[in-house]
């Protein structure tokens, strides 16, 4: 019954970054419209973020696995529904965003996103499997 509570709230989440890029780009298209400079508060939004994860984490009997696959999630999931919102590449990577992570592929040098966004949904599979095998 956990793995199917834990795979439960694993979709729930990817629901809920699906929900966040769409809010986040209607807001960036507000400002753009009002030629407003400011773009995402990346604070506020990964603290609404933060509130299920840590929802999750009680839940889950204190699974850092857990929250590790929530994390890991968000940084494979969310800036593909945001670029689809945005009408931008799958794996696009702003090089003008105020964004901490997309600063950090761009200073690394990375031109798209990919890696990143692969390589998170793989560690978040990984920690959703650990998850599931420390609660049996």
């Amino acid at each position: 019954m956990t793995a199917v509570l834990f795979v439960l709230g694993y979709v729930v989440m990817i629901f809920i970054n699906l929900i966040i890029a769409k809010e986040n780009s209607d807001q960036v298209n507000y400002n753009k419209r009002r030629n407003i400079p400011t773009q995402i508060n990346h604070v506020l939004w990964g603290g609404i973020y933060s509130v299920p994860c840590i929802i999750s984490w009680f839940c889950s009997g204190h699974s850092y696995w857990y929250v590790l696959a929530l994390a890991a999630q968000h940084l494979a999931y969310f800036p593909i529904f945001y670029n689809y919102y945005q009408g931008l590449p799958m794996f696009n990577l702003s090089k003008t965003s105020a964004s901490i992570i997309d600063r950090f592929q761009v200073s690394l040098g990375f031109k798209s996103s990919e890696i990143v966004n692969i390589g998170s949904l793989l560690v978040s599979i990984a920690a959703l499997i650990l998850a599931i095998h420390k609660s049996i």
